[in-house]
């Protein structure tokens, strides 16, 4: 019974370490795409400078205007690529702005009478970074990007491509399961970032891609701004235009958030406390080249 007691603490230990470990965030930069965190790696958050990501959901939906037609193929979570940025660090490891941005290479096409809906939501929190463990920083706004193109001659739709973003401010999204609902949670804010923006263009008959962009700024008084939900939202219409025998097209490129932020971090003015106990430093030596002269 003894012998078990002895072998039973050690193996609890091992689990409880296990387990910490097992929650701890990855890099971000060993993230490459959306599969590395959703369905069997839902759980999955990782940590880039003082940004930890988490709580990530996707829902891709296909659609027809036309029952004879066949629905476009949605892109899977291993075909989304991830891409973390940051514009450098200041003496805290505090960057300025920290940008995650997601794209789309396959299945990212609808042609005529097709349509698609691409939705992507997760959470951002603040966290000290590695080696500033008071280092405090606050989100102070969103500025979300949103590449696309669609054929102006064939397709019909006044707004082939059209991007939402929003934001939740303290807290995150709720979720449906794990799909994003594109709601907030109880008690904070919804912001529209970016809404029904139509502004891609193209020349002739060729793709030619195009960006809009949007932002938010936060006031700090109305929120916790050390957590942020963030909500995109891709709808993609081929139209109905045909001609010689060519198809109305529209695609997705890429959509991406980035984080502006403001190092929150004291000064360095020593706290009363510090001081005292420089001050009591201090005195000491004092006293001991004292006695070093006497001698």
């Amino acid at each position: 019974m003894t012998l078990f007691r002895r072998l039973a603490i050690p193996a609890a230990l091992v689990g409880f370490a296990s387990l910490n470990a097992s929650a701890a965030p990855i890099a971000c930069s060993s993230v490459t795409n959306l599969s590395q965190v959703t369905g069997t790696n839902s759980g999955v958050t990782c940590q880039m400078d003082d940004k930890v990501f988490s709580n990530f959901s996707f829902n891709f939906l296909d659609g027809t205007s036309n029952g004879n037609i066949t629905p476009p193929l949605v892109p899977s979570a291993n075909t989304v690529s991830m891409t973390f940025s940051d514009t450098g660090l200041d003496g805290n490891g505090i960057p300025a702005s920290l940008t995650l941005a997601f794209g789309f290479s396959a299945n990212n096409t609808v042609s005529a009478n097709q349509n698609m809906d691409l939705q992507i939501q997760y959470e951002v929190t603040v966290a000290p970074p590695a080696g500033h463990p008071t280092a405090t920083a606050t989100i102070t706004g969103i500025s979300g990007t949103g590449t696309g193109a669609y054929n102006s001659v064939l397709n019909n739709v006044l707004h082939p491509d059209s991007m939402y973003k929003d934001s939740c401010l303290g807290a995150p999204f709720d979720s449906n399961g794990t799909l994003p609902t594109d709601s907030c949670s109880s008690g904070t804010n919804q912001i529209a970032v970016i809404n029904h923006q139509t502004n891609f263009t193209s020349t002739g008959n060729a793709l030619t891609p195009s960006t809009v962009n949007g932002s938010i700024t936060f006031i700090p008084a109305n929120a916790n701004q050390s957590i942020v939900g963030a909500f995109d939202e891709f709808k993609i219409n081929g139209g109905s235009n045909t001609s010689a025998g060519a198809t109305a097209t529209a695609n997705i490129l890429g959509m991406s958030n980035t984080f502006r932020e403001v190092d929150t971090t004291s000064s360095g003015t020593p706290e009363p406390g510090t001081l005292l106990l420089m001050g009591g430093a201090l005195v000491s030596l004092s006293s001991i080249m004292r006695r070093k002269k006497s001698a």
